[in-house]
């Protein structure tokens, strides 16, 4: 059989083939350098040791953190009342004024009772002259009842008349003193320094006697109050610390002491008071805030602690601490599986999977891996650490 083929043809298919050659893939020897490139800058990754801090267990007596929800209460909330009855002429103080003991806060009209004082004065006056004069009276007798020249009835009536005259003495000074205390209660002023709360009295107003006028707050040295469950309340003794903060200052922490306990339950929340005070107060706490308290409640039992950036929580549930092996040159870690118990003030129990003394990472423990090396950034605390 005659087979046969034009030239043109087979030169044309001969091409595209060498086309198809002049692109061959990366040849294999490019793609193991880079394999190996990328193997050895991983090594040196994981050979070089990776910075942390550092702290030692410690057994020490646990300390309980009890989460408390308070409010700030005044030392004194008084409600201002008239004592007499009158017309409302001057208001010196509106709701926010900060006042101070003694200040005038409203007035009365004592146009009459000022009348009437004019005259209790008047007649202490008389009553003063009269005594004088009965006074005399009695000396001028005295020498002459030794001369026999007066008879003694006419010196006995005398001095009754001096005794009378100091009886209306006293009396018009007790009326001078009833009248100017009177006049007093027209003016209502403040018996501690506060804010004034509520008004409830006007100019022009006629108010009678047991009429509420002003509400006012003592707002410095405020107590917190909380209420604590009645498993917890028999175990808060006086000297027990407690942590606060307020919304209107985020961000901040205040020491507080507990200044009584009141052993009377709330009978339907079954809660008892306790009543802590500031041991500073900021200026912008007032009464009526809401306060969180963290109340820490020591135990006579002890535990292995371990500060809470030690431990580490994984989304399967397994939490860990980094425990550093300083036996070598160069420290190496491990993970350590655990069991947590209470904490406290930046610290956690480690109920179960640590012992006293042995040393976990602290700061830098976020990507380590078994076995790795690390570099000890905090190495000056460590004696101390080890020490205990």
């Amino acid at each position: 059989m005659d087979i046969s083929f034009d030239a043109p043809h087979a030169q044309k298919t001969s091409t595209h083939f060498a086309r198809h050659k002049v692109r061959p893939p990366i040849p294999y020897l490019i793609r193991l350098v880079i394999f190996l490139c990328l193997a050895a800058s991983a090594h040196f990754a994981a050979a070089e040791a990776a910075p942390v801090a550092i702290h030692s267990a410690i057994k020490a007596n646990l300390i309980e953190d009890i989460p408390l929800t308070g409010t700030v209460v005044a030392p004194t909330h008084s409600t201002l009342s008239a004592s007499v009855a009158g017309l409302v002429t001057k208001r010196h103080a509106a709701i926010g004024d900060e006042v101070k003991t003694g200040q005038v806060l409203l007035e009365l009209d004592d146009e009459i009772v000022k009348i009437e004082l004019d005259g209790a004065q008047a007649s202490l006056q008389s009553a003063l002259a009269n005594h004088a004069e009965a006074q005399r009276r009695v000396q001028e007798a005295a020498p002459l009842v030794k001369q026999n020249s007066i008879a003694a009835t006419e010196m006995r009536a005398r001095e009754s008349q001096a005794k009378i005259a100091q009886a209306a003495v006293d009396r018009a000074r007790a009326e001078v003193a009833r009248r100017s205390a009177e006049l007093k209660r027209h003016t209502i002023a403040a018996p501690f320094d506060g804010v004034i709360s509520q008004r409830y009295a006007e100019v022009g107003e006629w108010v009678s006697p047991g009429r509420e006028m002003y509400e006012l707050v003592a707002t410095h040295d405020v107590y917190l109050d909380f209420q604590v469950p009645q498993s917890i309340y028999p175990r808060v003794s006086g000297n027990a610390n407690i942590f606060v903060n307020f919304d209107a200052i985020p961000n901040q922490q205040f020491a507080a002491s507990i200044v009584s306990r009141v052993p009377v339950n709330n009978a339907s929340a079954r809660t008892f008071l306790i009543r802590a005070r500031l041991v500073e107060q900021p200026p912008s706490i007032t009464p009526g805030m809401s306060t969180h308290g963290t109340l820490q409640l020591q135990s006579s039992e002890q535990g292995v602690m371990v500060p809470r950036d030690a431990v580490i929580r994984y989304s399967d549930g397994r939490i860990v601490v980094w425990v550093v092996d300083l036996s070598e040159d160069e420290p190496t870690v491990s993970e350590r599986i655990v069991t947590l118990g209470i904490s406290s003030n930046g610290q956690v129990e480690i109920k179960r999977g640590l012992k006293p003394g042995e040393v976990v990472v602290t700061e830098g423990n976020e990507a380590l891996r078994p076995a790795q090396k690390v570099k000890i950034t905090n190495r000056g605390s460590l004696g101390s650490a080890q020490a205990l």
